[in-house]
């Protein structure tokens, strides 16, 4: 008889550190006073393009995003950045909201997403940003986003399956209605010598 009892589940300290999502290096070109990469001006280089931005796109909870625009404006000192979906850029609102918790680093600078500016005449996330030495045509640009690790350690859902051997097929194991504030479970089996454990995180994004 294999008796599976009191499997605690403890949750992890928070940590602080940021996860990269995407990683890229900025070639500006320059259109008047637009320094940048944009997708939809025909006068401005793309953001598509590999030798303009080198990485374009980055997944956040199972969606893919990409930067179809990013330019510092240097007659208002700012810097906007369009952000698309399926290759349609989204109006700076409809990015902002599931993309509040994501920071754009530009040349060291944190700009987090949840601070942006979402009125300018454009689909643009939009703030303040007087860089140290102006940016000109084919200056090279260091372009990150990130998140924070998540501090939700939480499950929500466990499942159990039982085997009499290590390589031989596993069926369902009755371990109780799961709760993710139980963190302990216990079932009886009468011929099973192996046990598998299959948790299933609350935030995918969780590390």
């Amino acid at each position: 008889m294999l008796l599976v009892g009191a499997v605690g589940l403890f949750a992890a300290a928070p940590a602080e550190a940021q996860v990269t999502l995407l990683s890229s290096t900025l070639t500006v070109d320059k259109e008047g006073v637009w320094f940048g990469c944009d997708n939809t001006d025909a006068d401005q280089d793309s953001c598509s393009t590999a030798t303009v931005l080198t990485d374009d796109d980055f997944a956040y909870r199972g969606v893919t995003y990409s930067i179809a625009a990013i330019f510092w404006r240097s007659d208002r000192n700012l810097l906007s950045l369009t952000i698309a979906k399926g290759g349609s850029p989204l109006v700076a609102s409809e990015a902002k909201t599931p993309l509040a918790s994501l920071t754009l680093n530009v040349q060291g600078n944190a700009f987090p997403i949840k601070d942006a500016t979402t009125n300018y005449p454009y689909p643009a996330l939009t703030w303040s940003y007087d860089p140290a030495t102006d940016w000109t045509d084919g200056l090279e640009v260091s372009v990150s986003v990130t998140r924070p690790e998540s501090t939700d350690a939480t499950l929500s859902a466990l499942t159990a399956t039982s085997s009499t051997s290590g390589t031989g097929s596993f069926t369902s194991l009755n371990i109780g209605t799961f709760a993710a504030a139980t963190t302990s479970y216990t079932a009886v089996n009468a011929t099973a010598t192996h046990v598998k454990l299959t948790p299933t995180v609350n935030d995918s994004n969780a590390t």
